[in-house]
């Protein structure tokens, strides 16, 4: 029976000297073993999150382990066949510890960045349709690196075009950000109005969008899994939209320090 589809979630990086799950080896923290920094992490959210975004699935799981390995030829991919979780899935693919440590940080981003769409391919096959979204992504990242926008929600009235979107940053956390466009003159405006302490608390903090009297209300989630990430801003969030397409300075809510 073939696996339901279920749209990406993310991509995660480990390293092991031999093949994971063979003898004693397992997936374990990129360092020591390779000189990567920490903000490679960021990478595989990126491309997961955007991925995501434009509805890219993969058969009956949703995260995807990349192992890097020097037990394999460079660049080569193997998926394991052990499976931990039935929500995840581990893909060894071959890594030179020698020619990773050779390399500045530029380039071991790049390095990263080329391992994941090939196992992402690896994992596409043959589908034209994922294979054309993998290499808009790769253009996509290549081109915007950090300031690569992952569309959250979007709303349109009859002279306005609102976006809201966030970034992830390398070091954690990320931005919120508000794209206005102004349909009858044309004129667009975009600013950051959010300081996240994880991307993952944009999802609580945007749930429903009112536009009124040229202020853009961002009403949060009222769950009891998102009231955690919620009572750390101050909601609702409001944006005036003018400000926005004059690229004037706006409001630019961030996390409360946790109380002592």
């Amino acid at each position: 029976m073939t696996a339901r589809e279920t749209r990406i979630t993310d991509i995660r990086y480990f390293a092991s000297q031999g093949l994971p799950f063979t003898g004693e080896h397992g997936p374990g923290n990129l360092r020591p073993l390779y000189a990567f920094s920490k903000s490679v992490h960021a990478i595989g959210t990126r491309i997961a999150r955007k991925l995501r975004e434009f509805g890219f699935t993969i058969p009956g799981y949703d995260h995807v382990y990349i192992v890097f390995t020097p037990a394999l030829g460079v660049k080569v991919v193997r998926p394991a066949r052990v499976v931990l979780e039935p929500w995840q899935r581990h893909f060894s693919i071959g890594a030179d510890c020698e020619y990773i440590e050779a390399l500045d940080d530029t380039g071991r981003e790049a390095f990263v960045v080329d391992a994941t769409l090939r196992v992402l391919r690896r994992i596409a096959g043959i589908d034209a349709g994922k294979r054309a979204l993998l290499r808009r992504i790769d253009r996509e990242i290549t081109r915007d690196g950090d300031n690569l926008e992952i569309l959250h929600r979007a709303i349109a009235s009859k002279t306005l075009l609102v976006r809201i979107s966030y970034r992830i940053h390398a070091g954690g956390g990320g931005a919120g950000w508000v794209h206005v466009e102004d349909l009858a003159s044309g004129h667009r405006g975009s600013r950051p109005f959010v300081d996240l302490d994880s991307c993952e608390d944009l999802y609580a903090l945007v749930d429903r969008v009112t536009l009124a009297k040229g202020i853009l209300t961002l009403n949060p989630r009222k769950s009891a899994s998102a009231r955690l990430a919620v009572g750390r801003y101050r909601t609702p969030m409001r944006i005036d939209i003018e400000a926005v397409l004059s690229n004037s300075r706006i409001t630019r809510y961030s996390a409360r320090a946790p109380k002592q």
